[in-house]
């Protein structure tokens, strides 16, 4: 898989994406995924590679999406993926979407200031709360190890991983309005 030439996106490492994945399972299998933050898209091809069904990336910057086009292309996963240039926190998921696992990796930087804190967590619940409860979503949130705030919702699972601690929440946790 082809990465970034500079330090502008950073990508999970081989080992933190094995043992998030190693954590999910089966629940990989046959789902759609939703990348958010997704850079060169290294957790949305990885579920791809393990079973998911579709995966849609979303990331603003036009150079993470030029290489992720570009390692769909190499994987032959074309077919499987969808890719959309855009600012993750406004992201409204198409009604045809509804994914069963998604990602979120922010930029680490938002989290030294308590709005860009704000903004990601809203945007977690605001997803989170809007997706059907017949269809409950895992969401896989990536924040810097060195964040000592607390995270406002139910926990379902919290792991360190060097740099990044990785928190995994339910969508049957939400029902809006919840930060």
């Amino acid at each position: 898989m082809l990465g970034p030439k500079d330090s502008s996106v950073r990508p999970a490492l081989d080992s933190t994406r094995e043992a998030v994945f190693s954590i999910l399972g089966e629940r990989v299998e046959g789902v759609e995924v939703l990348d958010l933050f997704c850079g060169v898209g290294a957790f949305g091809l990885e579920a791809l590679s393990r079973g998911a069904r579709r995966a849609y990336f979303v990331d603003n910057s036009p150079a993470s999406l030029k290489i992720l086009q570009r390692n769909i292309e190499l994987l032959g996963l074309e077919a499987f993926a969808t890719v959309e240039q855009a600012d993750a926190y406004r992201f409204a998921l198409p009604p045809s979407v509804s994914p069963g696992l998604i990602f979120s990796d922010p930029p680490f930087p938002v989290f030294k200031e308590q709005p860009g804190t704000q903004r990601v967590f809203s945007m977690v619940d605001r997803l989170l709360s809007s997706l059907p409860e017949q269809a409950p979503a895992t969401m896989v949130l990536r924040l810097p190890s060195w964040f000592r705030g607390e995270v406002p919702f139910s926990v379902e699972d919290r792991r360190d991983y060097g740099e990044s601690t990785v928190v995994f929440l339910s969508s049957t946790d939400f029902s809006g309005g919840s930060t």
